[in-house]
């Protein structure tokens, strides 16, 4: 299964963390939460792919993110990826920008669906230093 590294703020690992405990997924299935949330995506949006990026310049990118995707998430954001340069051949960080926009649009769902017990997990992950410090270096799963 390849590996994929990817830019990532404070507040999105902290929002990401606090989505997968409230589905249930352990710290150690993140690769696999963000791959389901990855296919999902670019399943949903196709080819129509004009959202990747949105909010990316909002907050910097202190922390890494290292997944393994299996290798339908991975044939999946390589069509992505090709999909924007078609367009937008110069653009830069496509592949962390598709994943980043990807686990977006899942946490966005995932507070929609079960509201206050996502903001009871995001202060947990919020108030753990451990966690917040992993995520300013490099978080590998």
């Amino acid at each position: 299964m390849p590996r994929t590294t990817i830019k990532l703020g404070t507040e999105l690992a902290i929002e990401l963390e606090a989505a997968i405990r409230a589905e249930g997924y352990g710290v150690l299935e993140k690769s696999r939460w963000v791959a389901e949330a990855l296919t999902d995506f670019i399943a949903q949006r196709g080819a129509k792919l004009w959202d990747v990026g949105t909010g990316d310049h909002i907050e910097g990118y202190e922390g890494r993110l290292t997944l393994t995707l299996p290798e339908a998430a991975s044939d999946a954001l390589e069509q992505a990826v090709a999909a924007i340069r078609r367009i937008s051949p110069l653009e830069e960080g496509i592949r962390s920008a598709v994943v980043r926009t990807a686990i977006r649009a899942r946490v966005r769902a995932v507070k929609a669906a079960v509201g206050s017990t996502f903001e009871k997990h995001r202060r947990l992950a919020q108030r753990s230093p451990t966690r917040l410090k992993r995520s300013q270096q490099e978080l590998d799963v």
